[in-house]
């Protein structure tokens, strides 16, 4: 195929995707999207305290007295009683915010999602430049970096996190696309110095954005070791000091907050939350490895992972098998694509079962194995570049748009509850709301729509025993679903 058709394609592909994209931009936020309520309350309070009082981490404490130390989930809180997030490492929340600053853009939800549109498309091209890149000197190379942007485009959960999940895994998928391709480059071009300080800097970036990077570290250490061709001595050091200097910054910054026990013991709380390793009482919803209901999510976040072009992998598989993919690509694939995914669900597993996003890190492997097994059909001659590209993009493209899912918006009733409290609740004074008449996965929108820190209680002697365990002299119990405030 002419390389212009191919770009032409190319730019089609990128388009279509956009236009997928551009008609679900809004700022009518979904009550229990956490993503974007947690970045938006963060942008907040760096826009009018600045990052640095922050320490350029995520704080989800508004600056009024009534705020503070009223966190509904305790992360890791200073000495005055200011609750920050550090599940994930700092960088997502610095690139957003100096970007929508340098864009002169609004805090908003439709600023992340066409922040994270652009990366979407970056994501594309990236696609498109490593299946290039991986079968330089090959046939058909260019027909098949099209058809492995194509299928990573329609892949339902890599649309809808960049659309409704604007977040730290978000920015992290597009840096583990851009860690990969340069590792790759490293690899597959006379392993200049100028691609060391490209791996340098995008593993860098990723490890400081998500700990799917340490994942990704790890397991090229391990290609290292099982395969000599793959050892170098200069990439082996530049990748520790990355790594090293990474994990350095962001313990630095987080011991700005607390002591470092505070910070160990609120990082083991999450840990032992999240890996599902431990019994279910302590793990989030009780999904754990022993569950049986964690296991029918698993299913069912697989099964979502696949809709679409995803089906056409194990068609491909069935008709090829493994063993029909050369044995050091199949190495390359597993440790490089694969094997930080995987990593993801047996250390993180609590969170693999619960969140569709992180499925999203098996896209690029899914997206590469089925270039290469295409491409063993068409050295077989059993069928058409064409024809396998018309394919995808009918089936796919369709398939995954019409499986893209949607958010459910909050009620007019609701709304009006936080009109309620913005009206009537004084700076000084602390918010509690009976969590019987509202729903607790609602709780940061209306933190975010009021600017007001919120906790939920079902009777007033549970308040007035908080408020003595925290000092707080003045707070508002709102007891009903009209709009009234009850000071109690």
């Amino acid at each position: 195929m002419n390389k212009v058709i191919v770009y032409l394609l190319l730019i089609l592909i990128i388009g279509l995707s956009a236009i997928n994209k551009i008609q679900n931009i809004s700022n009518d936020l979904a009550p229990a999207n956490i993503a974007h309520l947690y970045s938006l309350i963060t942008l907040d309070n760096w826009n009018k305290q600045s990052p640095h009082t922050c320490f350029y981490i995520s704080r989800l404490t508004y600056d009024k007295a009534g705020d503070k130390n009223m966190e509904y989930y305790p992360r890791l809180l200073d000495k005055n009683g200011n609750n920050y997030y550090i599940s994930h490492p700092p960088f997502s929340m610095i690139f957003h915010y100096y970007l929508i600053k340098f864009f002169h853009l609004e805090i908003s939800q439709a600023s992340l999602q066409w922040i994270h549109l652009f990366l979407f498309l970056i994501e594309i091209l990236i696609i498109f430049l490593l299946v290039k890149l991986l079968l330089e000197k090959k046939r058909y190379k260019m027909e098949l970096a099209l058809l492995g942007a194509l299928f990573y485009a329609a892949i339902p959960v890599v649309n809808y996190m960049h659309t409704f999940h604007c977040f730290s895994e978000s920015l992290g998928q597009t840096l583990f696309l851009l860690s990969i391709y340069t590792i790759i480059r490293y690899y597959y071009n006379s392993r200049k110095t100028i691609d060391l300080i490209f791996v340098f800097i995008s593993l860098f970036l990723f490890v400081y954005t998500d700990w799917l990077g340490i994942f990704l570290f790890l397991s090229l250490i391990l290609l290292m070791f099982l395969r000599r061709q793959y050892y170098s001595s200069k990439l082996f050091i530049i990748i520790i000091s990355s790594v090293g200097l990474s994990l350095s910054l962001t313990l630095f910054q987080y011991i700005h907050i607390a002591s470092l026990y505070e910070l160990l013991h609120s990082l083991g709380i999450r840990f032992i939350e999240r890996s599902g390793w431990f019994a279910s009482k302590l793990t989030d919803q009780g999904k754990n490895i022993i569950s049986i209901s964690s296991y029918k999510n698993l299913i069912i976040l697989f099964w979502k992972l696949i809709t679409g072009v995803g089906s056409i992998v194990f068609v491909l598989w069935i008709i090829l098998k493994i063993k029909s993919v050369n044995t050091r690509i199949k190495l390359l694939f597993l440790c490089l694509f694969l094997l930080p995914a995987v990593l993801s669900v047996l250390v993180f597993f609590n969170a693999m079962v619960l969140h569709y996003i992180y499925w999203a890190r098996f896209s690029l492997f899914l997206s590469l194995i089925t270039v290469i097994f295409v491409q063993r059909l068409l050295y077989l001659n059993k069928i058409n570049i064409n024809i396998i590209l018309l394919i995808v993009f009918i089936v796919g493209i369709f398939w995954s748009i019409l499986s893209f899912d949607k958010q459910n918006k909050i009620s007019n009733d609701d709304k009006d509850k936080i009109v309620a409290i913005i009206k009537n609740v004084k700076p000084n004074e602390a918010i509690f709301i009976n969590s019987n008449i509202i729903k607790e996965i609602n709780i940061y929108y209306y933190i975010y729509k009021s600017k007001r820190n919120i906790r939920l209680s079902d009777n007033k002697e549970k308040v007035i025993e908080y408020c003595k365990l925290k000092k707080i002299e003045k707070a508002v119990f709102i007891t009903n679903n009209k709009n009234s405030v009850l000071n109690e």
